[in-house]
C-alpha cells in the first residue's frame, strides 16, 4: 500500500527548528511579507508568522520558507475527508 502523504491532494510539511519550513504538495501563495505567509493548498490554509520570513524556494509542489518562525496555524478549507 502507498502512505497516504503520497496519494492525491495530501500535503506535508516539515519545520526544522524554528528556522525552516519545508511544504510539499500543491498550493498558492495567498500572501507574503517579511512577518507573516499564508500558502493555501487544497485541505488546507496555513498560516506562518514570525520575522525575516523569505521564501528560499519555490517549485511546483514544494517550497521552503526560511526565518524565525514563531506560529504556524492551519485553517480547514472546505470539507475534511479525516
Amino acid at each position: 500500500e502507498i502512505p497516504s502523504e503520497l496519494v492525491g491532494s495530501n500535503t506535508k510539511i516539515t519545520l526544522v527548528g524554528n528556522k525552516y519550513l519545508y511544504l510539499e504538495g500543491k498550493y498558492q501563495i495567498s500572501d507574503y511579507y517579511a512577518y507573516y505567509i499564508r500558502i493555501l493548498t487544497n485541505k488546507y490554509a496555513v498560516n506562518i508568522t514570525g520575522d525575516n520570513l523569505e521564501i528560499k524556494e519555490m517549485k511546483e509542489v514544494e517550497i521552503v520558507v526560511e526565518g524565525n518562525i514563531k506560529t504556524i496555524e492551519y485553517e480547514i478549507r472546505g470539507k475534511d475527508e479525516n
